[in-house]
């Protein structure tokens, strides 16, 4: 489970990375909407290995 959620924030903050340093800025929404997307997914995750 640690390995799954070390790997997750590791693309995560390699897919944020990518896309900081390529030509497409997102605005502020866009960035929030794709932030709220990624928690509720990790989120998910989370709740459904808790309740395992």
């Amino acid at each position: 489970m640690v390995i799954l959620l070390r790997d997750c924030s590791i693309s995560l903050i390699r897919n944020s990375y990518l896309r900081r340093h390529s030509t497409w800025t997102p605005t502020t929404s866009q960035l929030q909407k794709y932030l709220g997307r990624s928690w509720k997914s990790i989120s998910r995750t989370l709740y459904i290995f808790a309740s395992t």
